[in-house]
């Protein structure tokens, strides 16, 4: 999937100034956040994601570690939403975000199997 930019085009100044129009730029300042902010947010996400996977695959035996299989699958959705929610805002460029319904007369099954084979799922 391309990217697609939204944010306006530039306005063009004198030779002699082109090298500080970055600094007069919004975007330069929403993506440096977006650089401050990805470090942190990655090591959240990464411990969570691991702690979470190894307690549930350890307890899959139990009705908890399913539970906690099913939360850790939600909660990477729910981060993938996140990141593609700064990704559009900090840096200007619309990523594909994981569906957020569902049909509501499928059963429950049905409803698994759709968000376990979203590519979202595991692509984000």
């Amino acid at each position: 999937m391309a990217a697609i930019p939204i944010y306006p085009a530039r306005r063009r100044l004198p030779d002699q100034w082109q090298w500080l129009a970055p600094l007069g730029s919004r975007w330069t300042y929403t993506r440096v956040l977006y650089l401050l902010l990805s470090f942190p947010l990655g090591i959240a996400y990464f411990v969570a994601l691991v702690t979470l996977g190894a307690l549930g695959g350890a307890l899959i035996w139990t009705w908890f570690g399913l539970a906690i299989l099913i939360v850790l699958v939600l909660g990477a959705r729910w981060a993938g939403d996140l990141e593609a929610l700064l990704h559009r805002h900090l840096v200007g460029v619309e990523m594909r975000r994981p569906p957020t319904w569902y049909e509501r007369d499928v059963p429950i099954r049905e409803q698994a199997k759709q968000i376990l084979l979203d590519p979202s799922t595991w692509t984000t």
